[in-house]
């Protein structure tokens, strides 16, 4: 039976054969501020992929700090054990600026872009970069979560 398995932040991680996605992009850092990642998930079970998702926020947020050292460590093991590493960028720069994001955009891009799928708002701000790279190297963009979704789906699902 299809299944996704959640593996939030500081958990184990699971077997490295099973297809596997990262959700990057910008993360709340203030408990009143949502989390677009449960959406992501939402969407994603309508597919019924058998994916492992790696999901940079805690089962529940209280008592931690995103900026943590162990945190970050974390998210960088887990980005280097996905197949895919999905960045939705619908970045809020009140709120949710995601200059962690551009960091980590860069380094992927620079280190393995193939592995990457871009997705964000047509009038998120601070895109034009992020876009750039992605049409030089030709990283799959589009303007949704859900195309987002279906796309790194499609890409974790047939590099079996």
């Amino acid at each position: 039976m299809d299944q996704i398995r959640v593996v939030y932040t500081l958990q184990e991680f699971p077997d490295p054969s099973i297809p596997s996605i990262f959700l990057a992009g910008p993360t709340p850092r203030k408990s009143y501020i949502k989390s677009w990642r449960p959406k992501a998930l939402q969407i994603m079970r309508r597919y019924r992929p058998d994916v492992t998702v790696y999901y940079p926020e805690p089962v529940s947020v209280d008592k931690w700090s995103p900026d943590s050292d162990d945190h970050i460590n974390w998210e960088r093991a887990a980005m280097a054990r996905s197949r895919v590493i999905l960045f939705w960028v619908d970045r809020k720069l009140d709120s949710m600026p995601g200059f962690r994001t551009n960091t980590e955009w860069g380094y992927w891009t620079a280190r393995d872009y193939d592995r990457l799928v871009l997705a964000y708002p047509p009038k998120a701000p601070g895109m034009r970069g992020m876009h750039n790279d992605a049409l030089c190297y030709n990283i799959p963009y589009v303007h949704s979560l859900s195309a987002g979704i279906a796309v790194a789906l499609e890409k974790a699902l047939s590099t079996r």
